[in-house]
């Protein structure tokens, strides 16, 4: 399928924005180590990263460099349960508090811009409209430096860089979420799926992102959006299936050698697209560390973990 780019303000009226800010509950980060020999994977270290906010809301954790990461956490500060955005050094264990706004701040990530981060702030208006947003990394004491990517499109409710050019956009709309392709230097979109879930994520070594299509309520299937084209004017998109996602279950993961990884209560799966006839396989079970519910999981290239509990 080939298709255009196109600036689309209309469309987005759609978007069906959160009518008030969410609901905040006690979830927690846990850093997970896996060593791979030959087929077999195990942990060798964990560690739980969350303590100084431990009773709080600590989520949507990611990767900044080797050493540091990037979450959003809500410290209750002055009576306030607002999401800011803190970054953590894995190695000194300090943290630097970004931002201190009155608006949620949510899926803090490394952009392809070495200068900027980005993040889905939640506006406080009254529609408490979500637009993804960018800051700049070395200007951290300032707290609030950030301006908004894409700012005629609200809702947006998760997102993952392609590259330079292009981010995926998960967009919330009527009773369902769609993707698209944003294209940075003109605001320009394009449709990719409707009936997504939020979870999206990159294939190493590509352009290619796999996400969830929600289409069937009884069998929720991982895809990946084949892209292929220029990125100047237009670009080519074909979807395939993978697999089935666990039962229930809205993340994965996608580790360096491109298998999928996914948790279900206590226990981690992965999914190899070479062996497609095995399915999931289960390769850990984290009960005996205590390590239970979890929702989300994000992969560096070292084979590290960043997991979310929720209790």
């Amino acid at each position: 399928m080939r298709t255009t780019f196109t600036t689309l303000i209309s469309l987005f009226a759609l978007a069906i924005p959160s009518a008030e800010a969410q609901e905040l509950i006690n979830k927690n980060i846990y850093l997970i180590q896996l060593e791979q020999n030959d087929s077999a994977y195990q942990v060798t270290k964990a560690s739980f990263l969350s303590s100084f906010n431990s009773f709080g809301t600590n989520d949507h954790p990611s990767f900044s460099s080797e050493n540091k990461i990037y979450l959003s956490a809500s410290l209750k500060k002055n009576g306030f349960d607002e999401l800011d955005i803190f970054e953590l050094d894995l190695t000194s264990k300090e943290k630097i508090q970004i931002t201190e706004t009155v608006e949620n701040e949510l899926h803090p990530k490394a952009s392809p811009d070495a200068y900027y981060f980005t993040a889905i702030r939640e506006e406080a208006d009254v529609d408490r409209t979500k637009r993804l947003w960018k800051f700049p990394v070395f200007v951290k004491h300032e707290k609030d430096m950030g301006k908004p990517l894409f700012p005629y499109i609200g809702g947006i409710e998760n997102y993952e860089w392609v590259n330079r050019s292009i981010a995926a956009l998960v967009v919330e709309a009527e009773n369902s979420h769609r993707l698209f392709l944003g294209k940075v230097s003109d605001n320009s979109t394009m449709f990719v799926a409707s009936d997504v879930g939020t979870c999206i994520q990159k294939k190493n070594n590509s352009n290619n992102i796999y996400y969830l299509d929600k289409s069937f309520s009884n069998k929720w299937m991982i895809r990946e959006a084949i892209l292929s084209g220029n990125n100047k004017e237009d670009i080519d998109i074909q979807s395939i299936d993978q697999i089935e996602s666990l039962a229930g279950q809205n993340y994965f993961g996608v580790l360096p050698n491109n298998q999928l990884i996914s948790a279900k209560g206590s226990k981690l799966y992965i999914y190899d697209p070479k062996i497609s006839e095995k399915g999931w396989t289960e390769i850990v079970d984290l009960s005996p560390l205590n390590i239970t519910n979890i929702e989300s999981i994000d992969v560096n290239n070292r084979l590290q973990l960043l997991l979310v509990t929720k209790d």
